[in-house]
């Protein structure tokens, strides 16, 4: 057949379709249709996961624009290498039914977070109630836990102000204590002459203690208060946690949850469940319902003509003597 001059935009198809565009220059008008096919699959599909791929980054993974952009451009690339392997390989059932259950898996996981994004608000109401519920059942037990350790200070508090008013009692009636230097003074045969004895006055070493121990009393005292506050807040402490975690498993329960509460959710769900199937095996019904093309024709041709090419290769032609 006559080659035919191929632009860019074949191209730009066959690298993403995986075939040859030299071999698809000299097939007919049906293999350059199919390749528009898939191609046009592929970016479908692309187009798809892309937009999959970068909420997943930036709403559950909690990256930026960046990275869940390069999420977005691995996911594309693995839906990628995934298709070409249907396009490119004969028709096998076996592959056909690994891309099958590949197609389901990834159906329900595109339509969980599609539905998601979509269902957002309903989303957000059901996640304030099960927030309230959450803090209902928390608050008891974290409410009980800062009131043994206010209680617990307390009694340490106590401890220290019985010390302190000791201490002051102390200091008050003693405010200086005295020490005494004895000085003996001995004749040549060792007997005492004179002793003298020297006092001095010195501040009542209690008097730092006291200090140490009023400090240790405002410490526990400021850290009471600051228990007793958080106390008060309690509540709104547990909301604002509960609400700034937001796991997949929590949003994917939540959505189980609102599909399966009506029937209009699981009319929703179902329909992007059968939309994200129907995309994800368009190429395998293309590639298994569709009659061969004579691209396909020209691939096993150039196999079997290499395989007999190596299993009965030519002979070898004597070559003569140039001075006989």
């Amino acid at each position: 057949m006559e080659r035919r001059r191929l632009g860019w935009l074949y191209s730009l198809m066959c690298f993403f379709v995986g075939y040859n565009k030299t071999l698809l220059s000299h097939c007919s008008e049906q293999s350059r249709n199919q390749v528009k096919k898939y191609f046009a699959a592929l970016v479908i599909l692309m187009i798809l996961w892309g937009f999959i791929g970068y909420n997943l980054g930036r709403v559950y993974f909690k990256l930026s624009w960046l990275y869940a952009s390069i999420v977005a451009a691995v996911l594309v690339f693995m839906v990628v290498m995934v298709e070409r392997q249907i396009i490119l390989s004969s028709k096998n059932g076996w592959i056909a039914f690994t891309r099958g259950l590949l197609a389901v898996a990834m159906a329900v996981l595109g339509a969980v977070i599609t539905d998601q994004i979509i269902f957002q608000d309903d989303l957000e109401k059901m996640k304030i109630t099960a927030v309230q519920e959450e803090v209902e059942r928390l608050l008891p037990y974290r409410t009980m836990q800062l009131q043994q350790q206010i209680a617990e200070m307390d009694s340490i508090i106590s401890v220290k102000e019985s010390e302190k008013n000791k201490l002051t009692s102390d200091v008050e009636r003693r405010p200086r204590i005295y020490t005494y230097d004895v000085e003996v003074e001995r004749d040549s045969a060792n007997n005492v002459v004179r002793k003298i004895i020297n006092r001095q006055s010195i501040p009542n070493p209690k008097i730092e203690m006291l200090k140490d121990l009023n400090a240790q009393i405002k410490s526990l005292r400021e850290e009471k208060r600051q228990k007793e506050t958080q106390l008060l807040d309690m509540r709104q402490q547990l909301e604002e946690e509960l609400k700034s975690k937001k796991g997949f498993i929590d949003e994917i329960n939540l959505m189980i949850k609102l599909i399966w509460g009506s029937w209009g959710g699981r009319i929703a769900w179902g329909s992007f469940f059968l939309i994200f199937l129907a995309l994800e095996l368009l190429i395998v019904v293309t590639k298994y319902l569709e009659r061969e093309s004579d691209y396909d024709t020209m691939i096993q041709y150039s196999a079997q003509v290499n395989k007999l090419h190596f299993q009965f290769p030519p002979p070898e032609v004597p070559q003569l003597d140039s001075g006989q």
